[in-house]
């Protein structure tokens, strides 16, 4: 029997300056869904295990987190920084770009630029984009053009609000997006990155 597609929805926001790595609420939402058709892309589970330095052996004495590198004054740990810093942002734009859909948890700890960068390349390339934000007024403009209903984009108030769609229309969504009169072109596009981007992660 012909197993049915899972789709592969990445779980874009802040990590760097959440208390648990935004570990939270990308857990609780993968529980809570787990029996939808979906399979969930975890940057705080795949990231430790492909290069973040999570494991001792990469972390010098006395450094808990890739993070800690960064307010270093050894210039061999901030080289080190550096390459986790490449390899990661790599790593997680391939994972957008392999993606149905992405969902974006906007909050107060979302200070760095690298939950931006990931909507952006999924508006490029019209995958659709799930924000969770209390407050639009507070989202920038550029922001808000990303998860637009124009660009295949949905913005909730709430996580209740957005798993209610995930279950009823997400799958509707994705495939609407991938009848988009460019997909053909984008999509050859968007292959060629993502082999492109897994060769200079494979240099560094």
């Amino acid at each position: 029997m012909k197993k049915k597609k899972k789709w592969r929805v990445y779980l874009a926001g802040a990590m760097q300056y959440a208390p648990d790595m935004g570990a939270g609420w990308r857990n609780k939402l993968q529980k809570s869904l787990r029996k939808l058709p979906f399979e969930f892309r975890d940057p705080v589970k795949l990231e430790p295990k492909k290069l973040k330095g999570k494991r001792v052996n990469r972390l010098p004495e006395g450094v808990n987190s890739w993070f800690e590198f960064k307010a270093s004054n050894v210039e061999r740990l901030l080289q080190r920084f550096d390459l986790y810093g490449n390899k990661i942002m790599l790593a997680d734009l391939i994972e957008v770009l392999k993606c149905d859909a992405i969902i974006v948890y906007r909050d107060e700890h979302t200070r760095t630029s690298g939950t931006h960068a990931e909507v952006t390349f999924a508006r490029i390339f019209d995958i659709p984009v799930l924000c969770i934000c209390k407050d639009y007024n507070k989202l920038e403009s550029w922001f808000l053009w990303a998860v637009s209903r124009f660009g295949n984009g949905r913005l909730f108030e709430t996580f209740k609000e957005l798993e209610a769609f995930m279950k009823k229309d997400l799958c509707k969504l994705i495939a609407k997006s991938k009848k988009s009169p460019l997909h053909k072109e984008k999509e050859a596009i968007r292959k060629d990155m993502i082999k492109t981007l897994k060769k200079e992660f494979k240099t560094l």
